[in-house]
This record gives C-alpha cells, sequence and structure tokens, in this order.
C-alpha cells in the first residue's frame, strides 16, 4: 500500500538529514545507484535537502508498485539502508515496515551462494568518474607560478590564465599595473619538469594592453604576453557553490612546483561574495583557482586564517577566497 502522510513525512526528514545527499551531484548518484535513475529526467533534486527529498519521494510513491511487488518508495527506502549503518538505516526499515511491504521468502534448503558482504557509502559519496583525473589534470595546465621582484629579493604567488590571454591572481599579490612591470608568469613547473626535459615557460606581464584590480575583493586581472596561444586556458563556474560541495585548489605552496590539494576539501561557509573551505593551502597559493568538481573556477584563493564569518562576525580558522561571480564583474 502508499505510505501515509505520516510516513511519508518521517521519510523526507531522515533522508534530508543524510550527509550523503547534501548536494545534487551526490543526489543523482544514490539514485544511480538504487536503480531508479530513470527519475533522473523527471524530477528537480537540486535545490533544499528538504525540497529534493520531498520530490524525489513523491516521484517513488507516485510510481506505484515494481514487478517484484514491492513499492518504488518502499524499494528505494530498503536499498539506501542497506547503504547505510546504525540508527539511521533502522530509521529507515521502521518506515519500510509501517507501511507493510512483503517480506522476501526464504526458501528452506535453498541452494543459493551465500551473498557477498555489502559495501557502504560512509558519509557523503566521494565517488567521482576516473575521467574527473584528466579533466583535473587539463585545468591544472592553466595555473601558473607568480614571480614578482622587489627591490633584491623576489617573493612569490600562484594564478591561473582565463581566455583572452588575460591571468587572474589577488591585489595582495600584483596590487598595481607598475608592480606587474616587475613580475613574470611561469608554466609547467612541476615536481618532474627537469626530468621530461620540457622546461618552464616564463612570460611577463602586459599591463598596458589590461589590468584591472580591487581591493575590497582582492582581485587583479591583467594581460600576460605571448602566452594565449601556447597555453591552455580555463574557465569559469556558473554553478554557484553551496555548503557541503567539494573544491580542489591548484597551486604553487610556498612558491614550489605546483601541487593539487583535493581532500579535506569541504566548503563550510558561502555569502554573496566569499566563500570557505578546509582545503590545504600555503604561503604563495594566494591567487590560486578554486576549481569546483567540474573543474571550473568557483572562487579566487586569498587568505586563510582566524577569520570572520556571517553577520555575527563569528570567528573561524578556515581558507577563503572570493567567489568568481565578482571576479566576472571586473573582466572585460
Amino acid at each position: 500500500m502508499p505510505p501515509t502522510d505520516e510516513q511519508f513525512g518521517r521519510a523526507v526528514r531522515v533522508i534530508a538529514r543524510l550527509p550523503m545527499l547534501a548536494t545534487e551531484r551526490d543526489r543523482q548518484a544514490i539514485v544511480i545507484a538504487t536503480g531508479f535513475q530513470s527519475l533522473l529526467p523527471v524530477i528537480d533534486i537540486s535545490g533544499s535537502p528538504i525540497s529534493a527529498s520531498t520530490m524525489l519521494l513523491d516521484a517513488l510513491r507516485r510510481r506505484g508498485r515494481l514487478p517484484d511487488g514491492r513499492t518504488a518508495f518502499a524499494a528505494f527506502l530498503t536499498a539506501l539502508a542497506e547503504m547505510m549503518e546504525g540508527a539511521v538505516a533502522d530509521d529507515l526499515m521502521a518506515i519500510v515496515e509501517d507501511v507493510g511491504e512483503p517480506t522476501p521468502i526464504t526458501v528452506p534448503g535453498s541452494d543459493l551462494p551465500p551473498q557477498p558482504p555489502e559495501e557502504k557509502i560512509i558519509g557523503t559519496n566521494t565517488l567521482r568518474p576516473v575521467e574527473f583525473l584528466r579533466l583535473g589534470a587539463r585545468a591544472g595546465e592553466s595555473v601558473a607560478r607568480l614571480s614578482v621582484r622587489v627591490g633584491v629579493r623576489v617573493r612569490y604567488g600562484t594564478c591561473f590564465l582565463l581566455g583572452g590571454g588575460v591571468i587572474v591572481t589577488n591585489n595582495h599579490v600584483l596590487a598595481d599595473a607598475e608592480t606587474c612591470r616587475h613580475a613574470r608568469a611561469e608554466f609547467n613547473l612541476l615536481a618532474d619538469t627537469e626530468a621530461t626535459g620540457e622546461g618552464v615557460r616564463s612570460y611577463r606581464l602586459d599591463p598596458d594592453r589590461y589590468f584591472v584590480t580591487d581591493t575590497r575583493f582582492d582581485l587583479t586581472a591583467v594581460a600576460i604576453a605571448d602566452a594565449a596561444d601556447r597555453e591552455v586556458a580555463t574557465r569559469l563556474a556558473t554553478r554557484p557553490l553551496t555548503v557541503g560541495d567539494r573544491v580542489n585548489i591548484v597551486q604553487h605552496p610556498q612558491g614550489g612546483f605546483k601541487q593539487v590539494s583535493l581532500q579535506n576539501n569541504q566548503v563550510t561557509y558561502v555569502d554573496a561574495v566569499r566563500a570557505q573551505y578546509r582545503t590545504t593551502t600555503m604561503p604563495g597559493s594566494s591567487g590560486s583557482p578554486v576549481f569546483d568538481d567540474d573543474w571550473n573556477v568557483a572562487a579566487v584563493h586569498c587568505r586563510g586564517g582566524h577569520l570572520q564569518r556571517g553577520s555575527r562576525q563569528e570567528v573561524v580558522f578556515t581558507n577563503e577566497g572570493t567567489l568568481s561571480s565578482a571576479l566576472a564583474k571586473l573582466l572585460p
């Protein structure tokens, strides 16, 4: 029988609290893993956890019964419970039992082979297509070290190349056009650059052709000479970041060879201009692109430490970047 409104509401509340369903990408993966991928073209699960859970469960409730006699609603909850452990799994199965689903019959003396150990998604779903690595390597080619000469010293930052031969970094790395004239962008600075014999490719900046900076957003965009046709350009994200998203930062920490941080990388706070995240950075990482899971630039890393958050000005130890939507307003 179909679930009552009370049973439906209980299921929505349980599912909406699951970290493994925090983002639209995670929800899509779970729908596929539970065997209901045919629903994806006809439902919208991009909203809040409550909204997405309601939309998904309503579609399952309206689908009715499957060929094995179970309702799609209960079959989904059962499959989801099998991925979980502890109280959450118990809560889901209690709803299934309340709905009155038939229990599979065990045939005495059956010679069916024993079931293999089941696998679980622990917390959030971190599975990604292997193509994710290839796309990340390609996006990382757009990242370069900035070497800025100040008198007899050289200080370092990170930048990335956009279309049109423009690089982006922080205002506190390149504050004005004159500083740009004493800086170079160095591509292909890798741990194995010397071993492969490819060499570092160094370019001067061209602030006379294009230069814009903004102290409030801590952003600078400046033209780069000769690199547009030789180096890989990346692009800005169009999908806004949300809390729980994962972001990956390609960078030149301590002014050294190019590295990437893509573990412990969840977004913890987002407002109209900035995002905060756990992804690792170091001095020299200022100006690095903060890539989303599609390897588009969602933010520009600018600082880390004990930073304020929200209208209550809560102080947290975190990293922070300026959203690409703010950067887009500065670009030609």
